[in-house]
């Protein structure tokens, strides 16, 4: 044979460094199912490096799915580093997984479901009173449903901090306009796509669904099945 194929990590990984990565690989995951429900290839769902900086990977975890054969990097970038070489990143790298990706992926942390797989319940159009309605707490970053927390946003994450402001001063009515201001030179209707997927993603127990309505001019939230 030519060559051996990296197949992914040699040695399980420690509960620390599980811990590290899970969310990481919950949203490379997640674009994986997106992009075999659709029969498209991976890269054309490849998840930007500074969404996975925002769920807590490092650029050295980056490097090391890389070098483990787990993700791949596009576009292929890589800098001499003393007898070899090294991945090197920009701003506008983006990442995938590997089929050892997938396996890596799913073995410590469950597969999302794509969404059109989701059943809903939806809220009832009457009664309003008695809906169910979430409470997001900005002081401690929580969102929980019926008093069982749903999501901890424990980074900045600013775009999702204002469309949980938006529900929660609204009280939680079923559709909010896009709340996110508009940005010279970004899509809007990307960004808000963007913002939902994080939203949907690395949930603490998986009870709220959300997404695009409108001509993915609002969101709306309904309660999973």
């Amino acid at each position: 044979m030519s060559g051996t194929a990296v197949v992914g990590p040699t040695t399980p990984l420690s509960p620390e460094r599980a811990a590290q990565l899970l969310p990481g690989l919950a949203l490379l995951l997640q674009a994986h199912a997106d992009s075999a429900a659709l029969s498209r290839p991976a890269i054309d769902f490849a998840v930007e490096i500074g969404d996975l900086h925002d769920v807590g990977l490092h650029n050295h975890d980056l490097r090391w799915l890389v070098a483990t054969g787990c993700v791949e990097v596009t576009p292929v970038a890589t800098l001499h580093e003393g007898d070899g070489l090294a991945a090197r990143f920009t701003d506008f790298s983006r990442f995938f997984l590997t089929p050892a990706g997938v396996g890596l992926a799913s073995q410590h942390g469950q597969m999302p479901v794509p969404p059109s797989a989701v059943r809903l319940q939806r809220a009832p159009a009457s009664n309003s009173h008695k809906r169910r309605r979430p409470r997001w707490n900005r002081k401690t970053g929580e969102l929980s449903l019926d008093g069982i927390l749903v999501k901890r946003i424990e980074q900045p994450a600013a775009n999702l901090r204002t469309i949980l402001d938006a529900f929660e001063e609204d009280g939680w009515p079923p559709v909010v306009d896009d709340p996110l201001p508009p940005r010279p030179g970004l899509d809007s209707h990307q960004r808000l796509r963007d913002a939902i997927r994080r939203l949907n993603l690395c949930q603490i127990n998986r009870l709220l669904w959300f997404h695009s309505t409108n001509r993915g001019t609002a969101i709306r939230w309904e309660v999973r099945a």
